[in-house]
């Protein structure tokens, strides 16, 4: 039976080594880069295809109040919300799409930097492309490829 034993504290002595060991390396770069996940709503988790402008906003604003202070920064206005006639989580077949009449520019999506809790300048980046857009007050009004979609972070400028 002493040789069993001594085999049960040879096994957690080097387990306590190999935890000292990775306690002490140190953190990788990438560990750097966030301290949390993204963190945020999408439309798509609630509504489904049936999103409205109201719901996006109730749930922005709840966000801004409830939510922000503890990193959740990022609304998502997914699939659908061009579809005025959507309300339920399934797609209407050969359903005639609100940028349909219009989409054969690009355009303009405008919004106002008040309506989404921000007050004061803010700086933007166009997460696709890798780009920052800059400094912004009042409004930002990306112009968005016809049946195009733009991703970008919206946060004050410090």
């Amino acid at each position: 039976m002493k040789p069993i034993l001594t085999l049960n504290l040879t096994v957690a002595v080097a387990g306590l080594l190999v935890g000292t060991l990775t306690a002490s390396a140190a953190e990788p770069t990438f560990q750097s880069w966030a301290k949390t996940p993204p963190m945020g709503w999408n439309s798509w988790d609630c509504y489904s295809a049936g999103v409205r402008e109201s719901n996006v906003i109730a749930n922005a604003d709840y966000m801004a109040q409830f939510l922000k202070p503890h990193g959740w920064d990022i609304i998502t206005l997914d699939i659908q919300w061009y579809e005025p006639l959507a309300q339920t989580t399934a797609y209407r077949r050969g359903a005639v799409l609100e940028l349909d009449a219009t989409a054969t520019q690009p355009g303009g999506v405008s919004v106002s930097l008040a309506d989404i809790g921000f007050s004061g300048p803010v700086k933007v980046g166009d997460l696709w492309n890798h780009k920052d857009l800059g400094a912004f007050t009042d409004v930002f009004a990306p112009e968005i490829n016809s049946h195009g979609a733009g991703f970008y972070r919206v946060q004050p400028q410090n």
